[in-house]
């Protein structure tokens, strides 16, 4: 399946997956605000079966990605831990290039916080600072 037809279905569609609130799709999908938004998605998605097809889908592609990004972190663990300085030198430019790729990925899962690696002499050393939760740094590092 691929895009929905009318507009308004597929932005709610994607909405949901985004936000996790059938109201909130709703209306940001451009649908009149009343007070019974709740009630008028749900009578939305049961009147049109193709919208709960394609919010799956859309959940479907969302987990597949989310799956890869964090393989794709596994392996640059990995790869950390088993090059025994193979990114020394003239890789290091590969190192953080995939370093950076995976702090995308990092952020896309929740995991928040600066990434750092330091390479010296062919050893290196993955640091992933992040605050404890409801804590915040400030600029200096501190509390």
């Amino acid at each position: 399946m691929s895009a929905l037809k009318n507009q308004k279905y597929e932005r709610f569609c994607q909405y949901y997956v985004a936000l996790r609130s059938y109201g909130e799709a709703y209306i940001k999908a451009g649908f009149r605000n009343t007070q019974y938004n709740q009630q008028n998605a749900y009578k939305l998605k049961k009147a049109h079966p193709e919208i709960q097809d394609r919010i799956d889908e859309l959940e479907e592609e969302l987990t597949s990605r989310a799956r890869h990004e964090r393989d794709d972190y596994l392996d640059l663990l990995d790869d950390i831990t088993f090059a025994k300085g193979e990114f020394s030198g003239d890789n290091t430019p590969k190192l953080e290039k995939r370093l950076s790729a995976c702090t995308k990925a990092m952020k896309a899962q929740g995991i928040e916080g600066d990434t750092n690696i330091n390479v010296s002499n062919g050893a290196f050393q993955l640091i992933v600072h992040s605050a404890p939760e409801g804590e915040e740094e400030d600029e200096d590092g501190g509390k």
